[in-house]
């Protein structure tokens, strides 16, 4: 059976195992390496000659950039993979979220006015997006101390506003208005936020399409 892995950090909820199972119609043989640290983390090649496919999920999406021997335009662009694999002696790493991520929004949210929150990997990934495509958007985050901010980023919106979290999951959401928006977490099982939208009668929409379709893509890139 072939073997499949996921390197993170904290992943004991990860829905990775059940989504290759529910794409491909039987059990697979899934282990998670949760790492504490990078340093951790031991020579990527070794890992592969154990693990024919490996996904990435943060907070190491960056360092397998830094250590695989290619990385995709994509991967490398935004500093992030999310899929490994060995071509020959060489570690090849991609990115399958930005694929995801294009698919999604074109076919759902194409015309709604984009706030970001959070600046980290799957952030950068969006902002990529809406600037290539000339998208006009927000990204509210701690790091840029404007966070507290979404009602009044909200109110200034001429038509629909599609708040994207991309924040950690300890991240609790927190705004007033209603004023025709819908929410897309990038994140899945946040029942608390999914409670958070109901309460004020948004649509809610999590991360759990997005794992589908960057593990479909994984798989292109493996078998390919």
């Amino acid at each position: 059976m072939t073997r499949y892995a996921l390197i993170g950090k904290n992943i004991q909820h990860s829905k990775s195992p059940e989504v290759y199972k529910q794409i491909l119609g039987h059990e697979v043989d899934y282990t998670f390496l949760d790492y504490s640290c990078d340093s951790e983390i031991p020579p990527l090649k070794d890992l592969l000659g154990e693990y024919e496919r490996i996904s990435i999920t943060s907070p190491y999406k960056q360092y397998i950039v830094e250590n695989a021997d290619r990385a995709s335009s994509e991967a490398t662009e935004l500093q992030a993979a999310n899929a490994i694999k060995l071509e020959g002696a060489s570690v090849v790493a991609t990115n399958t979220d930005a694929q995801a991520f294009a698919d999604i929004y074109s076919q759902t949210w194409s015309g709604f006015y984009p706030i970001i929150l959070g600046n980290g990997a799957m952030s950068r990934l969006a902002q990529n997006y809406f600037r290539s495509n000339k998208i006009s958007f927000d990204v509210l985050s701690r790091k840029l101390k404007n966070l507290g901010e979404i009602d009044e980023h909200i109110n200034k919106v001429n038509g629909s506003a599609l708040i994207i979290n991309s924040c950690a999951r300890e991240y609790q959401m927190s705004f007033n208005s209603t004023k025709s928006l819908e929410i897309w977490d990038m994140n899945y099982s946040m029942y608390n936020h999914k409670l958070f939208a109901q309460e004020r009668g948004i649509t809610y929409t999590d991360g759990h399409d997005l794992l589908i379709r960057q593990a479909q893509y994984a798989l292109s890139f493996w078998n390919s």
